[in-house]
């Protein structure tokens, strides 16, 4: 079916970024759209619902004050056609905690996408890749492993490898040094970028953030800790010094 644009019509320029956020994080909650597109929380609710009545986007509740959008099956189809990515997988919504732990990671798409797109422009000059994109499998030494990611972002000459690490993780130290660990052997042994890598932190506790980098410091690896905004301030200095 094709879609009516213009003041009058049924999409607007900034429906169709929204569409793209869609498409590029899986799903998003009305906070995170409102934050990346929209002046206020009730300007994105109201614009949301009416897409969702022209069956561009659907909804669910996860919890009160608490929705989340992905698009219908026919717009995901088209986003995908648009930017010209290979057929994959319509993704349904997940069920249960991972819900938040996604929704944390997607915090740093809502901060960075504005910053880089006023630095370098929309996809795909820099991509984002959500946690499932991000995923692979691969052998090494006869064992099985799986490189997997909260993000990747993608820079014109950079990779980065994203984690976030919520209040609610609680990871110790001895974890965080196995993730840097195992970000090491997948990129010198698998990988072998032609970028540098680095390997980003996003954690609500300091304590945290000083696990990485010291991890990072131990074995090697390109580290960097902070919050959510720093991680995002971060990527958006790389950018500009390219």
């Amino acid at each position: 079916m094709a879609l009516k644009t213009g003041r009058a019509g049924w999409i607007t320029p900034r429906d169709n970024q929204v569409f793209e956020d869609l498409y590029l994080c899986r799903f998003l909650s009305t906070q995170q759209i409102a934050a990346l597109r929209f002046p206020s929380f009730e300007s994105a609710r109201v614009r949301l619902y009416s897409l969702m009545r022209k069956e561009q986007v659907v909804n669910q509740i996860h919890r009160p004050n608490l929705i989340l959008w992905r698009l219908t099956k026919e717009g995901f189809e088209r986003q995908r056609a648009s930017l010209d990515r290979e057929k994959e997988p319509i993704p349904d919504f997940f069920s249960g905690p991972k819900v938040d732990h996604y929704l944390e990671a997607n915090d740093l798409y809502a901060e960075l996408a504005p910053l880089l797109e006023r630095t370098l422009g929309r996809y795909p000059v820099w991509e984002w890749r959500n946690e499932g994109r991000s995923f692979r499998r691969y052998e090494l030494g006869g064992g099985r492993y799986a490189h997997q990611p909260d993000a990747e972002i993608l820079l014109p000459n950079a990779l980065y490898f994203f984690e976030r690490q919520g209040r609610r993780a609680r990871y110790t130290p001895r974890t965080i040094r196995d993730k840097v660990a195992a970000y090491r052997i997948y990129t010198e042994r698998v990988l072998r970028p032609e970028v540098p890598v680095e390997v980003l932190f996003a954690c609500d506790i300091e304590r945290e953030r000083s696990a990485a980098v010291e991890a990072g410091n131990e074995l090697g690896v390109d580290v960097v800790a902070s919050s959510v905004r720093g991680i995002a301030n971060y990527l958006e200095r790389a950018a500009l010094e390219g």
